[in-house]
């Protein structure tokens, strides 16, 4: 039965789309748990076993020990038949173990938050993973956003000693997915793979110092210097978390909890300070807090004044209000910072409808020679023509 289980798995994974396939994989394995009765350990799926019909291996790195937003006690029983090391890491913890990949070994770092919920999976192949038999990896590393960089050899300090790097990152709702490969004698190898939620990704990024010093040979006088107020940013990035809502339902009140507990811990970065009352003002506003929201939207615009969401957002905040003269003010000066700004120009066409209908045409046309061939604008497009359809019957 196990072994039937396992092969279904395989060949659904062989017919899955490429960009796909490393957090898919996570997804499809632990679903498959109850149906296959269960697992002993987390040995990887042998070929031999399970009778793939391609000889390609699709996942090298088996990424079977969790998966995103599962808490401490599920993790640590996963772990359970392999040795596991934990540390301090911030207001969380660290859990550190070592697992084949491919035909050498990967060190695993999953990254809990203050609440024990598992924010960050990171696997590093110190010596690198050779990615030429793997067509699908190469395939799925050119679809994603690739930034190059350089790092120097500790053995060869020369110019020879010069590695070129690649951070490549998938964006998606629920996770970041980044990827770093160093090229060596013609080929590509992949040394680390960082899955995190998107909260934590500016502090777990594949492509950070503290990952990137594990990578054998790499001198670290030659990487960039890591982000300071750590706590900070794990109350940040947890708070985002609550706020969108990855993990669970969406929980503003204890997002606004955890932004101000960033901001009095206090960030070198204008930028984060900035953002810090601009998230704040949106989860006041999701609790319909409106003058708190309007407070912590102000504030932000006070470090960083010429930020077209943050002027779009007030101008959501205002027009919950029912404050059209000032929602209106707000979506102005967002469009006028931005004028490709499609969503914040569609809500300034619709507010203009019920005070002018003269200027409310014009912004919905604007609106749709904008967004014609913007796939994601699609419904709102829709929407947007139907407006300008009865505002020109009723002028």
């Amino acid at each position: 039965m196990k072994t039937r289980c396992k092969s279904n798995i395989i060949r659904h994974a062989q017919h899955t789309s490429p960009a796909l396939f490393l957090p898919w994989i996570i997804v499809v394995f632990f679903l498959s748990l109850p149906a296959c009765g269960g697992v002993s350990s987390f040995a990887p799926t042998t070929d031999q076993a399970a009778k793939p019909s391609k000889p390609a291996v699709i996942d090298p790195i088996k990424l079977q020990i969790g998966k995103l937003c599962d808490l401490e006690n599920a993790v640590r029983i996963a772990f359970e038949p392999h040795d596991i090391q934990t540390s301090a890491w911030g207001n969380g913890k660290e859990l550190v173990s070592t697992l084949p990949v491919g035909s050498g070994e990967g060190e695993y770092h999953l990254f809990l938050d203050d609440r024990g919920t598992l924010v960050g999976i990171v696997t590093i192949i110190r010596d690198g993973l050779d990615l030429r038999p793997y067509s699908v990896i190469q395939q799925w590393l050119t679809r994603t956003k690739k930034t190059d960089f350089i790092v120097e050899s500790a053995v060869d300090p020369s110019a020879q000693g010069i590695r070129h790097a690649s951070y490549h990152v998938h964006r998606e709702r629920e996770k970041v997915h980044g990827v770093v490969v160093l090229s060596r004698d013609g080929a590509s190898l992949l040394y680390i793979d960082s899955r995190v939620l998107p909260g934590f990704s500016s502090i777990l990024a594949a492509n950070s110092a503290r990952f990137l010093k594990r990578i054998d040979r790499i001198h670290a006088a030659s990487l960039s210097a890591e982000k300071q107020n750590l706590v900070a940013f794990q109350h940040f990035a947890a708070a985002e978390v609550s706020r969108v809502g990855f993990c669970s339902a969406p929980d503003p009140a204890r997002a606004v909890k955890g932004y101000d507990a960033a901001l009095k811990l206090g960030f070198d970065d204008l930028l984060y300070q900035a953002e810090a009352h601009h998230r704040t003002g949106l989860a006041y506003r999701d609790q319909e807090m409106f003058s708190e929201a309007i407070s912590a939207l102000q504030r932000s615009l006070e470090i960083r004044p010429s930020i077209a969401e943050v002027h779009h957002h007030l101008g959501t905040v205002y027009e919950r209000m029912n404050d059209a003269e000032h929602a209106i003010e707000g979506y102005l000066t967002a469009v006028r910072l931005r004028p490709n700004f499609l969503v914040a120009r569609y809500h300034l066409a619709a507010v203009y409808a019920n005070v002018n209908p003269k200027k409310s045409i014009r912004e919905f046309e604007t609106y749709v020679v904008l967004a014609e061939d913007n796939k994601g604008e699609q419904d709102r497009l829709q929407r947007a023509k139907e407006y300008l359809l009865k505002l020109k019957q009723t002028r």
